[in-house]
């Protein structure tokens, strides 16, 4: 095995085992809150806002840190900081009857390095792997980024339901999360050793930018042509989707069609392995640069016309196979159109270039969920959602008809 491929087996890796054990953390927090008699309902709320909200905020920000400095070591600093800071969380657990605040600069904290982690993780990918094992590795990153979504709430609820809902308990949790951080750090802290001998980042014209600070993102702009249709596109494509989405299975689940806590369970779990197969599918999908621009549209028209099977139909077969059919087709999308983003990209420049695809991924998810819930005071949650369905296809019939979508592919950027 190459010493190339070896390392970024060990980055995906040791990913994974911090995505596990953060999950550990996502359960423990609201729980912790809940079982806390002196905290209101309304604290998990704000708890949960106030770790979104830097994500959103500082994630260009985090972007530029993986540009200026080597995204390596930046992500190790990141781990390091998360390990101190999750670590401290269970030992305020044990020692502090007033938890409240602990857990809201936990979350800020937490929120913040987050944002940092994301563009650096991503940055490192195409930094270690080379272009021909790209989308291998970004498939399989993927993958088990759902994998840890389904196996980590398991386990931490498996430990929790032997436990019990205690403070220690809680406090278990925490140092869980930390430990598996701790890990993580470590494989890093040899990432860097390694890595550092072999790998050399090119300096050019984008390099010079990339140092600018946020003038690499203006350089990005002006100079990407096509590839600024395709960032709107993915903006307004997670808004009619995953903003939409999200929030309306639940309540067709259980409000409209009558279901338990284990079908919304299980629904979910469906939908997370076909975007688990859809994922690692990616790598042995082929597709050539005339045929991209029409496999981005074509992969949307077919997840709006499927959203709107999924809400109007009431059969469970129907349900499970356009849930599957939905997993499927977004995890090779986020896969590909990643991937491609990657190849045409300045290694100086990735950090801000992901920064970029995670803010048109998430940023206006927030608003359009606040537009949903005020939507359901007036309209079922079935119609808004077949709306958005019919929407999102629309727009990528429309998309069909700009030469600069349906020619993606053969977008030709000179960064130098």
């Amino acid at each position: 095995m190459r010493a190339r491929t070896r390392i970024t087996y060990i980055h995906i890796y040791s990913s994974f085992l911090s995505y596990v054990g953060d999950s550990f953390s996502v359960i423990a927090i609201p729980l912790l809150m809940i079982w806390d008699e002196a905290i209101s309902l309304a604290s998990v709320g704000f708890a949960l806002a106030i770790s979104a909200v830097p994500r959103l905020l500082f994630v260009l920000i985090g972007g530029v840190v993986s540009d200026k400095y080597n995204p390596i070591r930046v992500l190790l600093a990141m781990r390091v900081a998360y390990f101190v800071v999750t670590l401290s969380l269970c030992i305020g657990v044990l020692l502090s009857e007033n938890i409240v605040y602990l857990i809201y600069g936990y979350s800020f904290i937490t929120g913040v390095l987050a944002a940092v982690i994301g563009p650096a993780s991503k940055a490192i990918i195409p930094i270690l792997s080379g272009e021909d094992e790209l989308t291998k590795f970004n498939g399989l990153n993927q993958s088990l980024l759902r994998i840890s979504q389904i196996v980590g709430p398991l386990i931490a609820g498996g430990i929790m339901a032997i436990l019990g809902e205690t403070k220690n308990t809680f406090a278990i949790m925490f140092a869980l999360d930390a430990f598996t951080f701790l890990i993580a750090l470590i494989a890093t802290i040899y990432l860097n050793k390694v890595a550092s001998k072999f790998i050399k980042i090119e300096k050019n014209k984008a390099a010079h930018k990339s140092s600018k600070v946020f003038l690499g993102y203006s350089y990005i702009l002006r100079n990407a042509g096509s590839l600024n249709w395709l960032f709107g596109y993915i903006a307004l494509s997670s808004c009619l989707f995953t903003a939409v989405f999200t929030p309306a299975l639940p309540i067709y689940v259980k409000d409209l069609l009558g279901y338990g806590p284990a079908t919304l369970g299980s629904y979910f779990s469906i939908y997370s392995i076909g975007l688990i197969v859809g994922s690692l599918l990616s790598s042995k999908l082929k597709i050539g640069s005339s045929f991209f621009g029409y496999f981005v549209l074509i992969g949307d028209l077919l997840v709006g016309l499927l959203l709107c099977l999924l809400f109007y139909s009431p059969n469970s077969s129907v349900h499970i196979l356009t849930l599957t059919l939905l997993g499927l087709i977004n995890g090779l999308h986020g896969v590909i159109i990643v991937t491609w983003i990657q190849k045409i990209t300045p290694k100086p420049l990735l950090g801000r270039m992901m920064s970029l695809v995670i803010l048109c991924s998430i940023g206006l998810t927030p608003l359009i969920q606040i537009a949903f819930g005020f939507s359901l005071e007036r309209f079922q949650v079935d119609s808004i959602a077949m709306v958005s369905g019919l929407s999102l296809a629309l727009v990528s019939a429309i998309g069909m008809i700009s030469r600069s979508m349906r020619q993606l592919g053969k977008l030709q950027i000179n960064w130098s």
